[in-house]
């Protein structure tokens, strides 16, 4: 009985880690507006401005090389995009700035109704995340002076 709380502390401390890997999984499937909005807008994926010249002679993002955790290490991160592209940059660019330092975009269009069951999202944060590399037609912008300039 005296050792009770250390194995419930010791079962805490295992737990959390699983807890929190399970909380930022990207989960959930598309619903079918969701689904809309990426046949119809497209999505935003944010990188360095040093990245543009590589993703877009290829036209291809690749999954990220540091995940944050190993069920990630697949996975192609995206933010949804709205009907006003450039205004969906600005708001996405106010979230994803404050973890990551980024300071250019790509907005990826041309998904088909086939390609949508590689897409999962986070709701926690919004985020897309899709399965694999990304390899579709593609416009880059960069941050200049506090508007987005497309490169």
């Amino acid at each position: 009985m005296k050792d009770l709380p250390w194995l419930v502390l010791i079962v805490i401390f295992l737990m959390v880690p699983v807890i929190l890997t399970i909380w930022h999984y990207p989960s959930k499937r598309l619903t079918p507006r969701q689904r809309e909005m990426i046949l119809r807008y497209g999505i935003i994926h944010f990188t360095k401005v040093e990245h543009i010249p590589s993703i877009m002679s290829n036209n291809c993002i690749l999954p990220s090389d540091k995940p944050v955790s190993q069920p990630e290490k697949d996975m192609t991160w995206f933010f949804f995009c709205e009907e006003n592209t450039v205004r969906s940059i600005q708001g996405k660019f106010a979230l994803i700035s404050k973890i990551r330092d980024v300071d250019a975009c790509v907005w990826v269009y041309g998904f088909t109704d086939a390609e949508m069951k590689k897409f999962s999202y986070r709701p926690s944060t919004g985020y897309l995340a899709h399965r694999g590399e990304v390899q579709k037609p593609m416009i880059a912008f960069k941050l200049q002076e506090d508007a987005w300039i497309e490169i």
